[in-house]
């Protein structure tokens, strides 16, 4: 990765997968997430690993990280401004897509 980065590039990374403790919504999600957002990614990975141990993973090959933050309040308002705005361009989103 970092031979295709200019040497002042960026790269966001980015960690989701299914709770420990999942209930059934947590199951549909990462269906959802293999079929629509992530093709052939695997969700079922469980985040058992604290985030500490991702610095240094991220670190050994010689990136330096800037920030890090943790985006389940944050994502999971977006995902409902989505929704929102979605379920407002519906009549666009069909004519464009078609019904699935």
């Amino acid at each position: 990765m970092c031979d295709l980065l200019d040497d002042d590039g960026w790269l966001v990374f980015q960690v989701a997968g299914i709770r420990p403790a999942w209930q059934f919504e947590d199951l549909i999600l990462g269906l959802r997430m293999n079929k629509d957002d992530f093709p052939g990614a695997d969700a079922s990975c469980t985040l058992r690993h604290p985030a500490s141990h991702l610095p240094t993973q991220l670190e050994g090959p010689g990136f330096t990280i800037k920030s890090v933050d943790v985006l389940g309040v944050h994502y999971s308002a977006t995902i409902f401004h989505w929704y929102k705005n979605w379920l407002g361009n519906r009549d666009k989103v069909v004519e464009k897509y078609g019904e699935r």
